[in-house]
């Protein structure tokens, strides 16, 4: 996994994160999942994993929340 990604996904995570971070590392995530969807690659367990935590944790933003469960179905190997 590109170091880039594992940052990306932490940041996203992080409980420390405010949600204009946690927005800007979504959307970097979906940019990310977007790139190698047009490139015929397969999106890592650890991002797809973190996305589906994210979107599982009690706290947070409703609508960040939403997103990465949209994103993860989206992107999920079939």
């Amino acid at each position: 996994m590109p170091n880039e990604e594992t940052i990306t996904i932490q940041r996203l995570l992080d409980p420390q994160s405010s949600a204009a971070q946690q927005r800007a590392a979504l959307r970097w995530l979906a940019d990310y999942l977007e790139q190698g969807y047009i490139l015929n690659l397969r999106p890592s367990r650890d991002l797809l994993r973190g996305l589906e935590d994210f979107a599982a944790q009690a706290q947070g933003d409703a609508a960040l929340k939403k997103r990465a469960a949209n994103l993860h179905k989206k992107y999920r190997p079939r």
